[in-house]
């Protein structure tokens, strides 16, 4: 039952938060990680979910478009309407509001926590509301696994608050995903992929995965070496954790903060 593994989920969450013991590598030690370039991630296999929240943001877009061919579910942070879009985002989703991308069925959760974007086009800051956005992928082939987590998303929404409340007290801009990164997780089986490592959905992802006995695999892709060690210590059997090798072209220009 799908209301219980909730509950339980965000019950154990609160009682120990993961408190697991992490190790932090030397700042003059080489990446001790498979490294790649973003290009290549997520190619190696199909995925049922997977989740962008990397750097530089603008990759982000770009990385959808290659990778939805791979999973059922993909799931994108900072999305919205940026100045000049900037970030290149689908005509489609921009004239839907959130609820069309090339032409696949999405959803947007409209966060009312902003955050300050540096667009490469302003010479200021701007302060904009955090959207995420959930993809139909081509391995929901008729959109059975998309159609389940917008009836969750309907019928569980006090117990999602609940979650969401237990891993983002603060209302934190960073940790908006957790609603709906929480929900597909649950409701898939296989292998995630998750390009960006995060406070909020690294932890959460790793301890849903645990929970269930590690029976699929958790990929965390990052490219800055000292925030993929902050995570070191969550490495498992079933959680791998790859260095991605920084190309000067993706030279991040749009980091929010």
């Amino acid at each position: 039952d799908l209301r219980t593994l909730i509950d339980e989920n965000a019950k154990k969450k609160k009682e120990n938060k993961l408190n697991q013991s992490r190790k932090v590598l030397g700042s003059n030690q080489e990446c001790l990680y498979n490294c790649s370039c973003w290009d290549f991630i997520g190619e190696d296999r199909n995925w049922d979910l997977i989740f962008l929240d990397h750097k530089p943001m603008r990759r982000r877009v770009k990385d959808a478009k290659r990778l939805l061919k791979k999973t059922k579910l993909l799931l994108l942070h900072d999305t919205g309407h940026f100045p000049e879009n900037w970030m290149d985002m689908p005509l489609d989703f921009l004239q839907t509001s959130g609820h069309a991308w090339d032409d696949r069925p999405a959803i947007t959760d409209k966060s009312k926590i902003s955050l300050l974007y540096e667009d490469p086009g302003y010479p200021f800051g701007v302060k904009m509301p955090v959207w995420t956005t959930l993809i139909q992928g081509d391995q929901d082939q008729d959109g059975t696994l998309f159609r389940a987590v917008l009836d969750v998303l309907k019928r569980y929404r006090k117990e999602i608050q609940s979650i969401y409340n237990t891993y983002n007290p603060d209302k934190k801009g960073f940790g908006t995903h957790v609603k709906l990164l929480t929900v597909t997780a649950l409701l898939t089986s296989g292998d995630i992929l998750e390009m960006g490592s995060g406070h909020f959905s690294t932890q959460l992802l790793h301890g849903i995965v645990q929970e269930e006995g590690g029976s699929r695999v958790l990929v965390t892709a990052e490219s800055n070496t000292e925030w993929l060690q902050k995570h070191a210590g969550l490495q498992a059997d079933f959680h791998q954790l790859v260095c991605v090798q920084a190309c000067e072209k993706d030279e991040d220009r749009s980091i929010n903060s």
